[in-house]
C-alpha cells in the first residue's frame, strides 16, 4: 500500500508538474498574441486608409503617384513633410499632394527617391480656391496652423461658416475641384479654412503628376513653330495688310 501510495502521488506530481509548464506555456502564448492585437488594429487602420486613398474619385486624368510620409510636420517656421517617392518615379516640382480626405499641399523639392511637401497650412503657400455655395473665389493663405485664412474674397458677406472649399484651378498648379476644407468663422469678421486632412496623422498620399492648361499666348507660339516659315509669312502678310494707323 505504502509503494501504490508513493506512486500515486508520483503521478499527481508529475501531472501537477505538466500542467504548470503548459499554463506557463499557455501564458506565454497569451502575451504574444495580446501583443500583436494592437499590431493587427494598426494594419487593418491603415489598410482601409489605402483602400480609401485608391477609391479616390478621378478629378483629373493625371497619373498618380502613390508615396508615403516618413516624417511629420517640420518646424514653427516651415511646415513640410519628406515622402518615399522621387524622380525616379515621376514626381516633379509642384506636382499637387492629396490623401483619401483632400488636399495636403504641392512638392517643394524632389530628389531621386524623395521628395519634400510644402503643406497648404505652411506660411509660404497660397492656394486659389472657390466657395462652394456662393461660387466665390478666393486666396487660401496659410499662416502655420490648421486655420489658414481667406483673403482677398470680394463678397465675404455671402460666404457661410460651412460652405466647402475647393480648388479653382487658377494659376494652373492644382486642378480645378479638389476638396480642401470647410469655411469656419472662429471670431467676429474673420473667415479661415478647416481643411479637412489631418496632417498631424498623415500616413499615404498621391502625388498627381498633372500638367497645367497653358495661358493662350503659349499655346499660339507653338502653333506658329508648326506652321513653319506658311504660317511665319502669313502673319506677316496680315500684318502688312492693314490700313494705315492701325495698331
Amino acid at each position: 500500500m505504502p509503494v501504490e501510495w508513493a506512486a500515486s502521488l508520483g503521478s499527481l506530481f508529475e501531472s501537477y508538474t505538466m500542467s504548470a509548464d503548459e499554463s506557463a506555456a499557455l501564458r506565454q502564448e497569451n502575451e504574444k498574441l495580446r501583443l500583436l492585437v494592437p499590431t493587427s488594429e494598426q494594419l487593418t487602420a491603415e489598410n482601409t486608409r489605402l483602400r480609401a486613398l485608391l477609391a479616390l474619385p478621378s478629378i483629373t486624368d493625371s497619373p498618380r503617384i502613390l508615396a508615403r510620409s516618413v516624417t511629420h510636420p517640420g518646424s514653427a517656421f516651415l511646415w513640410t513633410v519628406l515622402l518615399d517617392a522621387g524622380a525616379d518615379d515621376g514626381v516633379e516640382l509642384y506636382h499637387p499632394v492629396i490623401d483619401h480626405a483632400g488636399v495636403v499641399g504641392r512638392i517643394l523639392s524632389v530628389g531621386r527617391r524623395s521628395s519634400r511637401v510644402l503643406l497648404v497650412t505652411d506660411l509660404n503657400s497660397r492656394v486659389p480656391v472657390l466657395i462652394e455655395g456662393s461660387g466665390d473665389r478666393a486666396i487660401m493663405e496659410g499662416n502655420n496652423s490648421r486655420l489658414p485664412v481667406l483673403s482677398f474674397l470680394e463678397a465675404a458677406h455671402q460666404v457661410s461658416p460651412g460652405d466647402r472649399v475647393l480648388t479653382s484651378g487658377d494659376g494652373g498648379v492644382f486642378p480645378p475641384l479638389l476638396p480642401i476644407g470647410v469655411v469656419t468663422s472662429p471670431s467676429e469678421g474673420e473667415l479661415r479654412v478647416d481643411i479637412f486632412t489631418d496632417l498631424s496623422r498623415l500616413e499615404y498620399v498621391q502625388i498627381l503628376a498633372y500638367d497645367p492648361v497653358l495661358p493662350p499666348e503659349h499655346l499660339t507660339e507653338e502653333a506658329t513653330f508648326e506652321g513653319g516659315e506658311d504660317a511665319t509669312e502669313a502673319s506677316t502678310a496680315t500684318e502688312n495688310s492693314q490700313p494705315e494707323g492701325t495698331e
